[in-house]
């Protein structure tokens, strides 16, 4: 993919065609780390950190363990 290079203020920009963005799974204000490797510029999208939310809706009855014995209660554990 070709893109054409811009001024943007007193810095240079790459416009990210809507297609790459949704394959990359980035919206505008995603975070992204840029590496130069060579010659190349790498851009690579940044894992946010998930909610709890996020987390529990990913639960299923076939990911879900079931659940375990840890022995007797002890000491402040007897309720």
């Amino acid at each position: 993919m070709r893109l054409s290079v811009k001024m943007w203020g007193n810095s240079l920009a790459i416009r990210i065609p809507s297609i790459v963005a949704k394959e990359m799974k980035i919206q505008s204000g995603s975070e992204v780390e840029a590496v130069l490797d060579g010659r190349n510029l790498v851009i690579t999208p940044v894992a946010g950190k998930a909610t709890l939310k996020d987390l529990l809706a990913r639960v299923t009855d076939k990911n879900r363990h079931a659940e375990t014995n840890t022995g007797r209660t002890l000491g402040k554990e007897v309720w």
